[in-house]
């Protein structure tokens, strides 16, 4: 599983960290969980297992 932060890095010219209110895409369904970056990003995780054939997970601005 890909985490991609492409989008993220265009909109605001620097690499996704720190604490806030993290979004993501999976598999076209936005999901978003507060806290650090690692924290959310082990929820997305979680999230795209519960629904399966998850190759891919945005960071959204």
């Amino acid at each position: 599983m890909r985490f991609s932060t492409e989008e993220y890095e265009f909109s605001h010219n620097r690499k996704p960290r720190g604490f806030g209110m993290w979004m993501f895409s999976i598999n076209d369904k936005i999901l978003g969980w507060t806290g650090t970056l690692t924290e959310a990003k082990n929820k997305a995780r979680a999230k795209a297992k519960e629904i399966g054939n998850v190759y891919e997970i945005k960071v959204l601005p």
